[in-house]
C-alpha cells in the first residue's frame, strides 16, 4: 500500500545508558530520533575499546556518538527544529539554481516503519544511517544511496522532545537504500516537481536486523536549501513499507550537505 507523508523533523532517541558516548502514514510534524543526555551529545568519537565505532563493531556507540548527533545537526541546520529553536535555511533562490556543473552531497538518512504500532503484530522500528547524493545540473539528474543504518524498536513519540525513543540498545541493520532517477527543477519533465529549487527521486531498498526485514520503496520530494546551495532536505513523498512482508506505514528522509 502506498502511503503519503509530508514535512516533519524525524529522529530517534537512544535508550538511556546505552552506547558509551560522552556527552506509509503521515509523519508527525516535529518528531525526530536522537540520543539522550549522556548517550549522544557529541561523544568522543570512539567506543569503549578506544577505536572509532562502526555499525559492525559497536552499533550502539556508532549510533550515539556518530549517527544520532550528526543526523540531528544536519536536520537542524537545513530545516530547523521547533523543539530546540533551530530555524534552518530558506530554500535556494530560484535565480541561484545552477544550470550546469555537478555537486556531491553527504549526510544522514532516517527510515521509520510502523510508528505507534499502527499495524498490530508488527514492531515499530526506527533506523538512521548515512546518505550520499550526486546532482548533475547540466542534465537535471540526481542519484545516491543510504546505508550504515542502526537503530531498532521504538516507543511512542515523546512530544516534549519530538523524538521516538529506542526501547533497546541500537543494533545494525545491514543493507542499503538506492536513490535513483532523480529529476531536478520544474519544466524538466519531473512529474512531481513544481519549483526550480525542488527535486524528486525514487528510492528502494531492503534492510534487516534483530530478526526483522524492512523493505521500502517510493519517491521523495526534496528542497535545495540556502543561497548559494548549502544542502538538500527531503520534504515529503510517497512510500510503500513492509516489515517481514507485511504492509506498514512509513517515511524516509535524508539531509545532506556539500
Amino acid at each position: 500500500m502506498v502511503r503519503v507523508w509530508g514535512v516533519a523533523a524525524l529522529a530517534l532517541l537512544a535508550l538511556a545508558g546505552c552506547g558509551g558516548g560522552s556527552g506509509g502514514t503521515t509523519a508527525t510534524t516535529g518528531s525526530t530520533m536522537s540520543g539522550t543526555a549522556g548517550t549522544s551529545g557529541g561523544g568522543s568519537g570512539s567506543s569503549s575499546s578506544g577505536t572509532t565505532p562502526t555499525p559492525q563493531t559497536d552499533p550502539a556507540a556508532y549510533f550515539s556518538q556518530i549517527i544520532s548527533p550528526g543526523y540531528d545537526s544536519y536536520q537542524a541546520a537545513l530545516v530547523g527544529n521547533s523543539h530546540t529553536g533551530a530555524t534552518g535555511l530558506p530554500n535556494t533562490a530560484y535565480a541561484s539554481m545552477p544550470s550546469s556543473g555537478t555537486a556531491n552531497f553527504n549526510g544522514y538518512a532516517f527510515l521509520i516503519a510502523n510508528s505507534g504500532s499502527q499495524v498490530v503484530g508488527q514492531p515499530s522500528i526506527g533506523i538512521e544511517g548515512t546518505a550520499t547524493l550526486s546532482v548533475d545540473f547540466s542534465n537535471n539528474s540526481a542519484s545516491g544511496s543510504a546505508t550504515n543504518f542502526v537503530g531498532g524498536p521504538i516507543g511512542a513519540l515523546d512530544t516534549t522532545t519530538g523524538k521516538y525513543p529506542l526501547t533497546q540498545a541500537a543494533i545494525a541493520y545491514p543493507g542499503s537504500i538506492a536513490i535513483s532517477n532523480g529529476c531536478v527543477g520544474a519544466n524538466h519533465g519531473c512529474s512531481s516537481v513544481t519549483r526550480p529549487n525542488q527535486m524528486q527521486a525514487d528510492f528502494s531498498g531492503t534492510l534487516a536486523g534483530g530478526g526483522n526485514t524492512i523493505t521500502a520503496n517510493g519517491q521523495v520530494l526534496a528542497d535545495f536549501k540556502g543561497t548559494p546551495i548549502q544542502g538538500v532536505a527531503v520534504s515529503g513523498g510517497t512510500i510503500t513499507t513492509k516489515i517481514n512482508g507485511n504492509n506498514v506505514p512509513g517515511a524516509f528522509y535524508f539531509y545532506v550537505k556539500p
